[in-house]
């Protein structure tokens, strides 16, 4: 019987981490539930302010089709973007022009559409430790990880010659444990500690995320 394919070393099991991360999410009592998905109350003006956005784009008469990969100045096309757990594309249309992303399926795990192999893939939250999992397996240039959820034991098996970690400056154990796993890595690698920033990509987050793609 041939060895098992490698997969990322997890602090416990990976389907005990979803359920905690799941379960954690559904109880933060300043937490809510809108069409643009999970936000705490305090970005609702934001929510409101990134519809009007989009309202005003598509009043301009621009489409969005989930295949097309959109031209960006910099790098010519969209970086391939595995969001959080339970979060869906159509929260992320605000960037739209710089990132292609992937609809996951968190109950079977199945991706649409799948991964093309590419020089840059980026996550946020557990998305980013499907990132780490998809480049244990694939060679990537470039892994841009942004908060990814505390779990993994070790990233030495990751195969990419640099490793940009993002995370906002209040989050605080995120921010611990990336410091832990990043001396685990082989390759290079850079932590952006992104100021007045929490666990969503919104503000300042979203333009440094912006920024980071845009110069590779």
């Amino acid at each position: 019987m041939g060895s098992s394919a490698p997969a990322l070393k997890w602090q416990g099991s990976l389907k005990g981490l979803l359920f905690e991360t799941a379960t954690t999410r559904r109880r933060t009592p300043f937490s809510s539930r809108t069409t643009n998905g999970w936000h705490s109350s305090k970005e609702r003006k934001t929510d409101s302010l990134t519809f009007s956005v989009e309202t005003h784009w598509r009043g301009r008469r621009h489409v969005v089709y989930p295949s097309i990969i959109y031209m960006t100045e910099k790098n010519n096309k969209k970086v391939q973007f595995l969001p959080g757990l339970g979060e869906k594309p159509r929260e992320y249309k605000r960037l739209s022009n710089y990132l292609n992303v992937i609809d996951v399926d968190w109950n079977t795990g199945k991706m649409v559409p799948n991964i093309i192999k590419d020089s840059i893939l980026a996550g946020f939250s557990m998305g980013a430790l499907l990132v780490c999992e998809y480049a244990i397996k694939n060679h990537v240039d470039t892994l841009v990880l942004c908060s990814p959820t505390p779990g993994a034991e070790s990233l030495e098996e990751i195969k990419s010659n640099m490793v940009i970690f993002l995370a906002g400056s209040e989050e605080k154990w995120v921010i611990k444990e990336i410091k832990r796993v990043r001396k685990t890595l082989k390759c290079k690698s850079k932590l952006i500690v992104v100021p007045d920033s929490d666990h969503k990509i919104i503000r300042n987050y979203q333009k440094k995320l912006i920024e980071v793609i845009t110069d590779k």
